[in-house]
C-alpha cells in the first residue's frame, strides 16, 4: 500500500528507502547517522515517530508531527544528553489538538533549557517574537 500511495503521489521507487527497523544507520558524505525511531503521540487514527538522530557531533530529537514529548526525551534533554530537540509547536491551545501548543511546550521545558529547543511546524496563531523572548529558537 505504501508503494502504491508513493507512486499515485509521483515518488519513484528509486527516489526512496523503506525502513521498517526502529534503528537504523544512514551513510552520508559527512559520516554515518545513527536514527532511533520513537513513538510520539500525535492522533490516535494515525502512528507517529520522531527519531533521535546521532552523529559523532551530536544528538538531536526531531519530534516529527506530536502533541507532546516523550518523558525519556524530556530526561534526555535535562541530563544533557541531547545537543538540540526539535519540537512541532502551534500556538493554538486546545484538548485534542495534534500538535504542542507553545503554552504546553512552556511548562514542560525550564528557562534554562530552552536555547536547545528549535520550534518548527508553526501555526498562524504563533508568533516568532514571543517564541524568542520565552527563549526558544525558530526554525522561521
Amino acid at each position: 500500500k505504501e508503494n502504491n500511495f508513493l507512486a499515485c503521489i509521483g515518488v519513484e521507487p528509486n527516489m526512496y528507502e523503506s525502513v521498517t527497523e526502529l534503528e537504523t544507520v544512514i551513510n552520508t558524505d559527512f559520516g554515518d547517522l545513527d536514527l532511533s525511531f520513537v513513538p510520539v503521540s500525535h492522533v490516535p487514527a494515525i502512528p507517529a515517530y520522531g527519531f533521535i538522530m546521532k552523529s559523532k557531533d551530536s544528538r538531536i530529537y526531531y519530534s516529527g508531527d506530536a502533541n507532546d514529548i516523550p518523558i525519556d526525551i524530556v530526561k534526555m534533554l535535562n541530563e544533557g544528553h541531547l545537543d538540540y530537540l526539535y519540537q512541532d509547536t502551534c500556538g493554538l491551545d486546545y484538548d485534542g489538538n495534534a500538535h504542542l501548543s507553545f503554552r504546553k511546550l512552556c511548562t514542560i521545558i525550564p528557562k534554562e533549557l530552552r536555547d536547545k529547543v528549535v520550534c518548527i511546524h508553526h501555526d498562524k496563531f504563533l508568533d516568532n517574537t514571543k517564541v524568542i523572548l520565552e527563549g526558544f529558537k525558530t526554525a522561521i
